[in-house]
């Protein structure tokens, strides 16, 4: 439906003049005040939320489902109940036209005085009840349903993205369900919240409703960071790089995302002191997020990647999401924002950022778990022709928008003058590529439905090697309804990385995995299976193949210190290894750390390895 809805406006703006609408300017804001609802509120937010969220989150935490499974289904069946009404408020009178923001005094009794508003609002008023039932639910199982040793710095990080968009949902939702309540009490004629002529202020209302709005940005992205997180992870054979700037990153975003609403209002009239606020924490706000773009580019630099199509739709949302946030650095700025605010360019800012780059999301991770979700493999032709072409489509379709903005069309209207006429048309021309790409999209998912060969276990551990194998992997295709209904793996048992053993060298998973398990059934927990950072790591493995005959205290592909009896000489990393959680220990007391030569590099035989754990600090992996 909201494809069909987005063909119809590129077909109206295909060229100037009369077109699908026949000069109706009320029809046309009904279709995109309908297209932008729906792409908010029943398309991105259900299927990363509501979808990828009540589907995985159980699984990634060991729990058998989640915490209130009827209120669950409650928030599922309310869904369709809010997509009604909304359809329903399209064929009542002229329909709705106030824009998916419905802002007074357009969406007031003057500008709509038909009930088409009133079941938008009530559309609304489920969809925001629905979402916080959703994320009080998806808060209370990663809370209080983790698997045993699995601490909150041990989380995936789509279960991170998970938390932090429930705790957003929870605190952003009930306001704008407030400035929906003062606007049907407004129609009603009751009171008078937002209409100037009895003492009301509109910028109220936008004030509210940018309130939830900013932070809705950033529900709709971050479950998607999650998923490119792991994508990424397994395509690259590595782990994710800075585990905890990621986290940190996404708490970060979920806080500024509450102070920096203001932006949305610059030509409201807001003052001189006031613009320079909203600009600077918007400008803030980008660090975090660039923090986590570095991230990922760090994981796939150095990694061994193939490029499969669930790569591929990662790769295309990283290249989308970075023009958007440069774009969303420029509208940051008072100055221009107000000369650029009602132009296509923040059209092509707004779909680049949330839009499309929410969709590539959801592509990589069908694409990534649609083995594990329905037993079959999909072809990596149709694929991989799927993101050529959706890709080519909507750059095609959104980039010529910033050249349309930049040369001041407005939007939300129609027409447009004839200078107008020649990135329109290339923009209509990609979105017919794009509809061509969804259509790739279902044969191919059709296709193999039909005919599709039936997955055998992980269908990644044979293209991207172990790093594939979190948890969810360690269920059947396709998964259970009911998971882990005895009991779950420990955490250290799955978030371990491969066990890697060469010649002469000590496996470390039976030093490390034995001690865990054993203080573990102490009672005392331990912070063991860390990674290092990745120039330590390629030191020490350049290190151990050089001397991989004569040591016995490095590991490949892992971080172990090493001592020798009777006080010999340590391996010298150990001011490096307290913020690991390990550090070395000998029998006499020689200050060795500060010494450059190392056991390693010297060919010392260890005839014995002492390790002590200390409390954790921090995972690394």
């Amino acid at each position: 439906m909201r494809t069909r809805l987005s063909i119809l406006i590129r077909l109206e703006l295909r060229s100037p003049g009369r077109q699908v609408f026949r000069g109706s300017g009320q029809l046309y804001n009904v279709v995109i005040t309908a297209h932008g609802i729906l792409m908010v509120f029943f398309v991105v937010l259900p299927r990363l939320v509501g979808g990828f969220g009540n589907w995985l989150l159980p699984i990634f935490v060991g729990a058998s489902e989640m915490a209130f499974p009827r209120i669950n289904g409650i928030a599922f069946w309310a869904l369709p109940v809010s997509l009604l009404l909304l359809v329903d408020s399209r064929l009542v009178e002229r329909g709705a036209g106030t824009g998916w923001t419905a802002y007074p005094p357009l969406s007031g009794m003057r500008g709509h005085p038909g009930i088409s508003v009133e079941l938008v609002i009530f559309s609304f008023h489920i969809s925001g009840a629905r979402s916080i039932l959703g994320a009080r639910n998806m808060l209370a199982t990663t809370m209080n349903m983790r698997v045993a040793g699995m601490t909150w710095l041990r989380l995936p990080l789509f279960v991170w993205s998970i938390a932090v968009t429930s705790v957003l949902l929870i605190l952003a939702m009930p306001v704008f369900r407030g400035a929906i309540t003062m606007l049907l009490v407004e129609r009603t004629g009751s009171l008078v919240f937002f209409d100037p002529a009895g003492g009301g202020d509109p910028v109220l209302y936008q004030h509210l409703f940018w309130f939830m709005g900013h932070p809705e940005v950033y529900i709709l992205i971050l479950p998607r960071f999650g998923i490119v997180s792991h994508v990424l992870a397994a395509g690259a054979r590595k782990p994710v790089f800075g585990y905890v700037g990621m986290v940190f990153a996404m708490a970060g975003i979920g806080v500024l995302g509450f102070l920096v609403w203001g932006h949305h209002m610059y030509t409201v009239g807001l003052d001189v002191d006031t613009r320079a606020y909203f600009t600077a924490a918007t400008l803030v706000i980008a660090v975090p997020t660039g923090i986590k773009i570095f991230s990922w580019v760090a994981t796939l630099w150095g990694g061994v990647v193939r490029f499969r199509a669930p790569v591929l739709f990662c790769v295309g949302f990283l290249v989308l999401f970075t023009v958007g946030g440069v774009t969303g650095v420029i509208l940051a700025n008072a100055g221009l924002d107000i000369a650029l605010h009602d132009t296509y360019y923040v059209v092509a800012h707004f779909h680049y950022v949330l839009s499309m780059g929410a969709v590539f999301g959801i592509f990589a991770g069908v694409y990534f778990w649609f083995p594990k979700l329905t037993g079959l493999t999909l072809s990596e032709v149709g694929g991989q022709a799927h993101f050529w072409l959706f890709f080519l489509g909507v750059n095609l379709t959104f980039f010529p928008m910033h050249f349309l903005g930049l040369r001041g069309m407005p939007r939300r209207i129609p027409d447009y003058p004839t200078i107008y006429r020649g990135w329109n048309r290339v923009a209509s021309f990609g979105s017919l590529i794009s509809v061509r790409s969804v259509v790739v999209f279902f044969a191919t998912v059709g296709a193999r439905w039909i005919y599709g060969e039936k997955s055998r276990g992980n269908p990644w551990t044979r293209e991207w090697g172990r790093t594939a194998q979190t948890l969810e992997w360690r269920l059947p295709s396709p998964r259970p309804a009911h998971t882990f209904i005895e009991r779950a793996p420990y955490a250290v048992d799955w978030a371990q990385p491969r066990e890697e053993k060469t010649a002469g060298l000590l496996p470390v998973k039976e030093v490390l995995w034995t001690l865990t398990r054993e203080r573990k059934e102490e009672g005392r927990t331990t912070a063991t299976g860390q990674r290092v950072p990745s120039f330590l790591l390629r030191r020490l493995t350049r290190t151990q193949q050089r001397e991989r005959n004569n040591a016995n205290a490095t590991v490949k592909g892992f971080f172990t210190i090493a001592s020798v009896s009777k006080g010999g000489p340590g391996l010298g990393f150990g001011p490096l290894a307290l913020p690991l959680g390990l550090w070395p220990e000998t029998k006499a007391r020689r200050p060795w750390a500060h010494r450059r030569s190392s056991t390693v590099e010297r060919g010392i035989e260890a005839p014995e390895v002492m390790v002590r754990f200390l409390p954790p600090i921090g995972c690394l992996s």
